[in-house]
């Protein structure tokens, strides 16, 4: 049984990692929780149902030794995202279904599972978990080519259109410094996940 502080420790972390997904800012956020899945399981559960009747999913991408690679998103906005042609002849390529984002989230699993196993030859993360994240195509794909020209860093390194990448970092954190001053005056993870924050 899980106590109430480590309940709210758990909403906390999501919370400042994933603020503009709850916002509904960003189709998705990915972070590493320290703790291995069997730990936080009873959390994980309360909190991904709670966040499923706010149309966010939670899901364990991966399960380590020591962590758990926690994925959230909003399937409406990521479905978006992976509309862009580009992105879906990518994914496809790659052996995803770029029109099912339970079955998108699914192969991503499977593709991180044998890159810590290390089976993967090449770019051994699946980099492509950034068009689900919501990156700019162009972006992603520079990033996955290893191209040197980076012409800003925040959640992504963007390759291309520096001013709208700035305006973007600065809206996601002004976004989580706001919705981490709610949550830390009191509010539950459910009140912060509506798109209404976004104002």
């Amino acid at each position: 049984m899980n106590r109430p502080g480590e309940i709210r420790d758990f909403e906390r972390s999501i919370v400042k990692h994933a603020a503009p997904t709850l916002a509904g800012l960003k189709p998705a956020s990915l972070f590493s929780c320290r703790e291995p899945f069997a730990r936080l399981e009873e959390r994980f559960h309360d909190c991904r149902e709670r966040l499923a009747d706010k149309g966010i999913s939670l899901d364990a991408l991966a399960e380590r030794e020591a962590s758990t690679l926690l994925f959230v998103c909003r399937k409406s906005l990521v479905k978006a995202a992976l509309c862009h042609d580009g992105a879906c002849r990518f994914m496809r390529s790659l052996g995803y279904d770029p029109t099912s984002v339970e079955s998108c989230v699914a192969c991503l699993s499977k593709r991180i599972a044998l890159s810590d196993r290390k089976k993967i030859t090449g770019c051994e993360f699946p980099h492509e978990i950034g068009l689900l994240l919501g990156y700019p195509f162009e972006d992603v794909m520079a990033f996955i080519r290893n191209d040197a020209d980076c012409v800003a860093c925040g959640c992504w390194k963007a390759y291309s259109n520096e001013a709208g990448a700035r305006d973007q970092f600065k809206r996601y954190r002004a976004c989580t410094a706001h919705l981490m001053r709610l949550f830390d005056e009191g509010a539950r993870i459910e009140q912060l996940a509506q798109p209404a924050w976004a104002a």
